[in-house]
């Protein structure tokens, strides 16, 4: 994850007062349409994490970059959902260690593989499915 002003393709984090998180990937031009109003993007980018902000409508939410596991809590996904706590476990299970190369198939939401990642940022990720590959650059 990155550090410093947030970037377009970024993915943001938006927490409001009763704890509901919202991921919204940041585009120039963009806004998010949030049920506390309008949000738009480009007042977004450039700036920090870790500070309020308010839609048109006076809703004020937390803006953060969100961690692996608030990730993949709320990525979208279509495929089975794979949970923190069962990601840890499967990485145990498959033997994953540092300089492990690993064969992933069918990719699913790419969760799985994002963890992978993780584990070792040298391991080589091999991950495909019939759908579609997941760019492992992407988190």
């Amino acid at each position: 994850m990155r550090a410093g002003p947030l970037q377009p393709g970024e993915p943001v984090l938006l927490i409001d007062r009763k704890g509901r998180r919202y991921l919204i990937t940041l585009k120039t031009g963009a806004a998010a349409d949030l049920r506390g109003g309008k949000l738009s993007h480009d007042n977004l980018l450039g700036s920090e994490e870790g500070r309020p902000v308010v839609t048109t409508r006076g809703e004020r939410f937390l803006m953060v970059r969100p961690t692996l596991a608030e990730f993949v809590l709320v990525m979208p996904r279509g495929a089975q959902i794979i949970y923190p706590k069962d990601l840890s476990v499967i990485l145990l299970a498959a033997d994953i260690y540092p300089g492990a190369a690993v064969l992933e198939a069918g990719t699913g939401s790419g969760a799985l593989t994002i963890v992978f990642q993780g584990a070792d940022e040298n391991g080589a990720i091999t991950s495909t499915t019939v759908r579609a590959t997941v760019d492992r650059k992407a988190w």
